[in-house]
């Protein structure tokens, strides 16, 4: 009969057919965390060589997982710090283009993000010896663009405030400061007490010690 004929069919396509889909495409998501997480470790204990090298194998079998990509760029970010003084600049400019590369396809994945930018920004003020001309030009573009995104970026924050000081325009970077200890953070996380510091301490330049004051007692409340 044309009805059981036709229960065949979806006790197949139930039983089969989705698995397979379902099986196909969770499993190269499942082999990539694997060697992600690995990579994460040797990245923890210093094997940074090491875990670029497994992170290479879980873009294999997930090219477009933002966590993955995202930790191929910090690995070139830390190796070009730790080989910033040592080797030659033709080395250091190659490994900027994989950052670069990277950061990059990020964007292609996601347009919106912010930290592709933050981490474009740091690396041309890291590296501003093997940048372009005008890396400080195209470092405030950069943290400009991923404060736009996210404005709780801190660290971007922090580093577009030191620029603009750098450049004469402290009263924009007192600005930007006190509009980012407007938002919520959560305590603990690396970089944020130098964040509020560097905040009370443009506040202290300016001479406005009412707001250095009331800053002061926010960090002493968020501990």
């Amino acid at each position: 009969k044309p009805a059981q004929k036709l229960s065949k069919k979806v006790f197949v396509l139930a039983a089969c057919i989705i698995p397979i889909i379902i099986l196909n495409y969770s499993l190269p998501v499942a082999i990539a965390d694997i060697y992600w997480n690995r990579a994460k470790k040797q990245f923890a204990s210093g094997q940074i060589y090491n875990s670029l090298s497994t992170l290479d194998l879980a873009i294999k079998w997930n090219p477009h997982s933002l966590r993955i990509r995202f930790q191929q760029a910090e690995c070139y970010r830390s190796i070009l710090k730790m080989i910033k003084n040592e080797a030659l600049s033709a080395e250091r400019k190659e490994l900027m283009v994989n950052a670069l590369m990277i950061l990059k396809i990020i964007e292609g994945i996601n347009t919106l993000d912010g930290y592709a930018a933050e981490t474009r920004g740091h690396l041309l003020l890291e590296n501003s010896d093997i940048a372009a001309d005008n890396w400080r030009d195209k470092a405030v573009d950069e943290f400009k663009k991923a404060l736009l995104f996210h404005p709780q970026q801190f660290r971007a924050r922090t580093a577009l405030a030191k620029l603009l000081e750098e450049e004469g325009r402290r009263d924009e970077a007192v600005r930007l400061m006190n509009d980012g200890v407007n938002y919520f953070y959560l305590m603990g996380i690396s970089g944020l007490d130098e964040f509020y510091k560097y905040a009370i301490k443009l506040n202290l330049m300016s001479g406005d010690t009412t707001k250095s004051r009331e800053l002061q007692r926010k960090i002493v409340s968020l501990k």
